[in-house]
């Protein structure tokens, strides 16, 4: 039951970084300047730059991308336009693809892959410090989308296996077949590409947190647990000292700010950095919590399954995998402790709930058994 999905890692702060922009309004909302008899728009391309910048923040990537689209009509040279609407079909894809959407999730990838495309040059230096911004930001926005991509491709190929159990005509048995080999092609291609990608980006000093995440994720699909908990334990020093950095800004955020506009714009800018810094962290203390778990030392498991339940206390699903952990312990106590809390809190009929029911049944077996030859 210990999860094993790769969740794809959000890089908000890659686009947000490359501007200087620090408004807390939109320009203008949806309410455009009055165009010239021409018909070209009358007003500054900043404007839609901002609007997109804002939307883009709050998660509103069809919104954004109307906006980047409209600023580089007038400025079609600025990469920052390029870089962000390549990011806002990219997380129009994942939306689509968590919708099952699966068509319309392939389509916004592939005009995201070819934005990516279109902004690197294939070349790097050795340190994103001094490197060219776009350059090595657009080779990373486009290993995430080609994994992207190879995901999407693995959703087809499962629900291909899913089909194949109810078809009984052994032509369109074979066509599916043909259909599935070609996914799996495709997605092949694609995790090495983007794996390629990251090590490229591995290399340079002062490497993104996002590469590291993403190295690693690939390492474990590749099967290489070693390579992945190396990249794993560098991104969470980063990730933690993230945290901390943004716990500092939110107490000292009282003395920085005039007015009470100004605080709260900040205070909530700072809490959605916090939750997101917290989100990543725990995230990667769950790899490493699997990677330990997979060797069987279920003490260092549990070790980094605590911190993270100390950073998430909300995080129900945490509660499996240390019920787990303290099963193979042999502290059926506790394991039940964490089974029985997990189950109070999720859906009765949930497949996950059910297992963690069976789970409980079989805590309790080994539970009475152990208490009667200790009483014996």
């Amino acid at each position: 039951m210990f999860c094993k999905s790769l969740s794809l890692l959000l890089i908000g702060t890659l686009l947000l970084s490359c501007s200087s922009n620090s408004s807390n309004e939109l320009s203008y909302g949806d309410v455009e300047k009055k165009q010239t008899n021409d018909g070209i728009f009358q007003g500054d391309a900043d404007d839609y730059f901002n609007n997109a910048e804002k939307y883009y923040g709050a998660k509103d990537y069809a919104r954004a991308l109307d906006q980047f689209e409209k600023h580089l009509k007038l400025k079609p040279e600025s990469r920052a336009g390029q870089l962000g609407a390549a990011y806002s079909h990219y997380y129009m894809g994942i939306q689509s693809g968590e919708r099952g959407r699966l068509q319309e999730a392939a389509n916004q990838m592939k005009l995201a892959e070819t934005g990516f495309k279109n902004l690197w040059n294939g070349k790097l230096v050795k340190d994103t410090t001094i490197e060219d911004d776009f350059n090595w930001k657009s080779c990373l926005g486009l290993a995430v989308t080609e994994r992207a991509i190879a995901a999407l491709e693995k959703k087809r190929i499962d629900l291909l296996d899913r089909r194949l159990t109810q078809i009984k005509d052994s032509t369109e048995s074979k066509e599916a077949l043909k259909r599935q080999s070609q996914y799996a092609e495709k997605r092949m291609h694609y995790l090495r590409s983007s794996f390629a990608k990251l090590q490229y980006l591995a290399q340079m000093q002062n490497t993104a947190p996002e590469v590291l995440i993403n190295l690693g994720d690939l390492h474990l699909i590749r099967g290489n647990e070693a390579a992945a908990e190396r990249a794993y334990l560098d991104y969470l020093t980063i990730a933690k000292n993230s945290v901390k950095f943004w716990n500092a800004q939110r107490q000292s955020a009282q003395d920085k700010y005039k007015t009470k506009t100004e605080l709260n714009a900040a205070l909530t800018t700072i809490k959605q950095k916090e939750e997101s810094a917290t989100r990543k962290t725990v995230n990667v203390l769950v790899h490493l919590a699997e990677i330990k778990f997979s060797r069987q030392n279920w003490g260092d498991s549990l070790s980094y399954l605590k911190e993270a339940m100390n950073l998430d206390p909300e995080r129900q699903s945490l509660h499996v995998p240390m019920a787990e952990c303290y099963d193979r312990l042999g502290n059926y106590d506790q394991a039940l402790v964490h089974i029985n809390q997990y189950i109070q809190t999720s859906p009765s009929f949930s497949k996950d709930t059910q297992r963690a029911f069976r789970l409980r049944s079989e805590l309790i077996r080994k539970q009475g058994k152990k208490n009667g030859s200790e009483s014996k």
